[in-house]
């Protein structure tokens, strides 16, 4: 499936958000046809039928040939990226991370291509457990390339959100992201790390992360608590700098 990175198709969808918010549209109603849409957007009809195709996949529309495209569930603007630091002081508890890394690592094959790295020691790991109240509540594993690694200076104030950081080591502040999920039984090593029994169900998100102009910067592979934090796939995400 084609994936839309331009500007002007994110320029679009945030029209679009806009629209479904100022007109309340809610989840079921019909949006307007694609022509209405075009007309209105100053674009055209192939650009509108592009976007409409890629929300479908996020589960956003539901497109019927022949009668049209319904909302299925409201669009979050991009820009309401949230790191776990953050979802966790919005639940009420107190967010803390330990790090471990940057470390070498021996990457499987499938994260070296996922990276479009030409060799392994080009890809370095970097480990953190966060926790909520001083309970873990997620493991994180990243691999970055050594060429993103290397532009990040300060790893001393690091407050576990590394999408943050690495946007501002490579000077970017949008990106999109591939994600699948699954659950899966807490191994040896995931049940000291989260503090649970073996067997016990855990969520694991496997996440590429690229800039709008798809260069690879991060494979994160996140292993949750089930319930202590929400999950909500969006295709893109833009980080807001603080301040």
């Amino acid at each position: 499936m084609k994936k839309l990175h331009s500007e002007k198709t994110y320029e679009i969808r945030k029209l679009l958000i806009e629209l479904v918010e100022r007109e309340e549209i809610a989840e079921g109603d019909q949006l307007p046809s694609e022509a209405a849409l075009a007309v209105r957007f100053g674009v055209s009809r192939n650009t509108i039928r592009e976007l409409l195709v890629q929300m479908e996949t996020e589960g956003l529309v539901l497109r019927n040939h022949g009668i049209g495209t319904f909302l299925r569930r409201a669009p979050k603007r991009h820009g309401t990226y949230q790191s776990f630091p953050q979802l966790i002081a919005e639940s009420g508890r107190t967010p803390s991370v330990e790090l471990l890394g940057p470390i070498e690592s021996v990457p499987t094959q499938s994260i070296i291509d996922e990276l479009s790295a030409s060799r392994k020691n080009a890809i370095m790991k970097v480990e953190r457990v966060l926790s909520a109240d001083g309970m873990p509540v997620a493991y994180v594993v990243d691999h970055l390339p050594a060429r993103v690694l290397e532009q990040i200076e300060e790893w001393g104030s690091f407050t576990g959100d590394m999408v943050a950081l690495i946007g501002e080591a490579v000077g970017d502040t949008r990106f999109t992201q591939n994600v699948s999920i699954n659950a899966l039984c807490a191994d040896e090593q995931l049940a000291a790390k989260l503090l649970m029994k073996v067997g016990e169900p855990v969520i694991h998100v496997h996440t590429l992360m690229q800039t709008m102009t798809m260069a690879p910067v991060a494979v994160t592979d996140s292993f949750l608590r089930p319930g202590e934090l929400p999950l909500e796939y969006l295709g893109t995400i833009r980080v807001t700098p603080n301040g």
